[in-house]
């Protein structure tokens, strides 16, 4: 790994020393976008799920649960949600949200009428069999 980044930042710098002023940018970047502390799953059976939701523009999903964990990750567009008790939010591409488990969850949808909205849900389960599950009904949705 080591000469693999040499490498690289030998390229770099010969071509900053060849372009005059061009700075090299740094090979990555990371941010942590939401930390939360969740209950330790049973290691056994421990399931770790990504899952792509995409909603057509002003489209979403019915009431629902999860089954555990959820960490999400708005992708693209404009994510409208609400969680039973708590207020709603609007998260834009970029932004993280979590929904601990059995939380009913009133409102997930697309909060453009032109633009789809695309994101990743991220599971952490520790049993096998649904992860989501609808609610009838609960007042309060779209």
């Amino acid at each position: 790994m080591r000469h693999a980044q040499f490498g690289g930042t030998a390229v770099l710098l010969f071509a900053a020393a060849l372009g005059g002023c061009a700075r090299p940018t740094p090979p990555e970047e990371a941010r942590v976008l939401l930390s939360r502390p969740v209950a330790a799953p049973d290691a056994a059976h421990e399931q770790v799920s990504v899952v792509e939701v995409t909603y057509s523009p002003g489209g979403g999903s019915a009431p629902h649960r999860h089954t555990c964990p959820v960490f999400g990750y708005v992708v693209a567009g404009v994510l409208r949600s609400r969680v039973q008790g708590e207020q709603v939010r609007t998260y834009q591409a970029g932004e993280a949200f979590y929904e601990a488990p059995d939380d009913v969850h009133v409102v997930s949808v697309n909060a453009s009428r032109r633009e789809p909205t695309r994101f990743l849900a991220v599971f952490v389960c520790d049993h096998t069999g649904p992860r989501t599950l609808p609610i009838p009904d609960v007042g309060g949705g779209r």
